[in-house]
């Protein structure tokens, strides 16, 4: 495989004409003064990207999962865009990074299945693209009656192996999850350290080793906090994977005994220099911190896959902002209420 993913500037090209079109802070200060699901239907019409997917929507019948989907196929239509627009080479490295979607997808199945009267996700909408895509069938994952038959369904894909070990019951949705993650992220580093050579290895291998750590230090930020696991019980939920982190510096956060004792380990890391982030945004310093990691990466590799990885990501995030905003606005929260709730997502307000 050749070392140069983007040969020339057509990707680099596409991908800051697709940046372009992506949700603006204009359109997320008017978002916050809406009142109701129709409204805010009505003005994704008016957006770039959810022009198309929303055109024939009838705002006043469309339900919140639905909605959801929705905005969650733009991020699979303008995967295919980058996609159709590359090279065999660059179209190899895409085809690893479709596993993200693949695990999403069965994610949101895997909650529905155990529990359908809080979550509610509508695989209707893009079930086509997974047809032509891919082994997965989300409708048919939502028709399992229980987990036992949701990963009896899986039985010819890989998944099936990660997840029938787990007892069939609604007690283990965390672990499943965490056994998913590990295999994305293992296949993940694993490709990028066979296959990429040069610039665009050690660049691929920061960006990917830099989700890993931040993926680890929130895990044990939140169990600690949140759970107050100890430290033998946080091992076993951890990615064992390092990119900018030392072996000894991911020991010492997970044995750190207190919130003052982490912040004093994090600070002597690489990503000390982001302990301000942390503290303003624990929840979302994940998004926030691995944003400005890989924009650093695509400034020192204009041509490399980075930019890819990037769009898709900020892709991500701004769906997730998105639909932070409509459940705002589904509950009435005034105005000014959700806009401090999503600068707490890190995002454009």
């Amino acid at each position: 495989m050749t070392s140069n993913l983007l040969t020339s500037s057509a990707i680099p090209t596409k991908i800051k004409a697709m940046q372009s079109k992506l949700v603006t802070a204009d359109d997320l200060i008017k978002i916050c003064s809406l009142h109701s699901t129709a409204e805010f239907v009505s003005y994704l019409k008016n957006i770039y990207d959810y022009k198309e997917i929303f055109t024939h929507v009838n705002e006043t019948m469309i339900h919140r999962g639905a909605i959801e989907s929705m905005l969650t196929y733009s991020k699979y239509m303008d995967f295919l865009k980058i996609y159709q627009f590359a090279d065999l080479s660059t179209r190899a490295f895409l085809d690893i990074f479709f596993l993200r979607f693949e695990i999403d997808a069965i994610k949101e199945c895997l909650r529905c299945a155990m529990d359908p009267d809080v979550f509610d996700f509508d695989a209707n909408v893009f079930e086509d693209f997974f047809l032509n895509h891919t082994t997965i069938h989300p409708q048919q994952l939502l028709g399992a009656n229980d987990i036992k038959e949701f990963i009896q369904i899986l039985s010819n894909t890989v998944y099936y192996d990660i997840l029938k070990e787990f007892p069939p019951d609604n007690d283990h949705l965390f672990e499943m999850e965490a056994a998913l993650e590990l295999y994305f992220y293992k296949t993940y580093w694993n490709y990028q350290k066979k296959y990429l050579k040069g610039a665009n290895q050690k660049t691929i291998q920061r960006m990917i080793g830099a989700e890993i750590d931040l993926q680890n230090i929130s895990l044990i930020f939140r169990l600690k906090a949140n759970f107050n696991l100890p430290s033998s019980s946080i091992y076993r939920h951890i990615l064992p994977i390092c990119g900018f982190l030392k072996k000894y510096q991911l020991i010492n956060l997970m044995e750190s005994s207190s919130n003052e004792e982490f912040e004093t380990t994090l600070s002597k890391t690489y990503y000390g220099r982001y302990l301000p982030d942390f503290k303003m945004h624990p929840d979302h310093a994940t998004e926030l911190i691995l944003l400005k990691i890989q924009k650093l990466e695509v400034r020192k590799n204009p041509c490399s896959v980075a930019g890819i990885l990037t769009f898709l990501y900020h892709k991500s995030n701004e769906i997730h902002t998105l639909t932070t905003a409509l459940e705002c606005i589904r509950y009435q929260l005034p105005t000014n209420e959700i806009r401090e709730y999503l600068k707490d997502y890190g995002n454009l307000l």
